[in-house]
């Protein structure tokens, strides 16, 4: 599956996001919901693990789909409650990115709570870019959780527990509770520990009458898990803005050796683009120009939706015919200045 394929699956999939209950032991009333969500994709067309592996090795991709996720999150959830949002701290790398995402959470800073997970943070590299994400966050004034704290195979940081409002104990520990009692102990020191720095604690993995009743015995601040199945919202979307105008740039490099396939099918695509100009979707077209050669094509497009991009993709002689490089084709949002 190359990448142009990939991009197509994950912008025309169902999607589904489920606003997970999170629970006070004190009252079992509903303190805040978790916003989890999931492509509906058969898993022998590609499998969830492999979605997120494609992903983080496309950042412009995995930041354009997080920033559209992100805002259905939001305009999709109604309650007076807080909101847990999972940001991967991938999609916050760069200076532009972190710029969009202050802007994005500013208005809803005081409702919700930014969850750092470890998706993908496997080396070095990823575990210095959490830190540094941890810290942004705690520099914004923008509250955080840390997520399942004690997985196998997570990092434990002191720095990354120091800077977080909201621990988020991991299942794993009601797990091994149930196997080994004297797991308790080391419970009850972390929730402690956890309110003396004056932080909340949540419990996950909350399954069963005997998690519920224990989790309330150890004096935890909140709990989550399927217990509370009863009282999910489900919201489905997919990632098209219907009846949204978007403008975009399109940068198109050759393939090596197309100038050929290119020359035979050029009065084709200059057909083509032209018709498209007549009816508003192609602003401007150009060339792509290295060391005084043509290597791509360049075009500023105005569309309504993304299927009216993959329509045109679908139709455009340059794609049909191999002359673009599709593994390199970008299509960036933009907003022109009228004229």
């Amino acid at each position: 599956m190359n990448t142009q394929e990939f991009k197509y699956l994950i912008k025309n999939a169902k999607y589904r996001t489920k606003y997970e209950p999170i629970i006070s032991t004190i009252d079992n009333s509903i303190y805040a919901y978790e916003a989890l969500s999931k492509f509906e994709i058969k898993e022998d067309i590609i499998s969830t693990e492999e979605i997120f592996r494609k992903l983080h090795h496309n950042n412009m991709l995995f930041f354009e789909l997080e920033r559209r996720n992100k805002e259905l999150q939001v305009e999709c959830f109604d309650m007076d409650k807080k909101l847990f949002l999972n940001f991967d701290a991938d999609i916050v790398n760069t200076i532009d990115q972190k710029e969009y995402w202050e802007d994005f959470l500013r208005p809803h800073k005081n409702r919700v709570v930014v969850e750092i997970t470890e998706n993908g943070s496997d080396d070095e590299k990823s575990a210095d870019i959490i830190r540094q994400f941890s810290q942004w966050l705690n520099n914004k004034n923008i509250d955080s959780a840390l997520d399942d704290f004690g997985q196998d195979g997570s990092m434990f940081s002191f720095f990354l527990m120091g800077q977080s409002n909201y621990i988020k104990i991991d299942k794993s520990f009601l797990r091994q509770i149930a196997s080994n009692k004297n797991y308790i102990f080391y419970l009850q020191g972390l929730l402690t520990t956890i309110n003396k720095n004056g932080q909340k604690s949540i419990i996950e993995g909350i399954e069963t009458e005997e998690d519920y009743q224990l989790a309330k015995k150890l004096g935890c601040d909140y709990m989550q898990g399927y217990y509370f199945n009863n009282l999910v919202i489900i919201k489905w979307y997919t990632f098209k803005k219907e009846g949204v105008q978007m403008q975009y740039l399109v940068i198109a490099y050759d393939n090596e050796g197309a100038l050929e396939k290119r020359l035979k099918v050029r009065d084709a695509h200059i057909e083509g683009t032209k018709k498209l100009m007549a009816e508003g979707k192609v602003i401007k077209a150009g060339a792509l120009i290295e060391e005084d050669q043509m290597v791509g094509s360049t075009l500023y497009v105005d569309f309504e939706n993304d299927d009216e991009i993959n329509e045109w993709l679908s139709n455009e002689p340059y794609v049909q015919n191999n002359v673009w490089n599709m593994e390199e084709f970008q299509i960036v949002p933009v907003k022109l200045l009228p004229n």
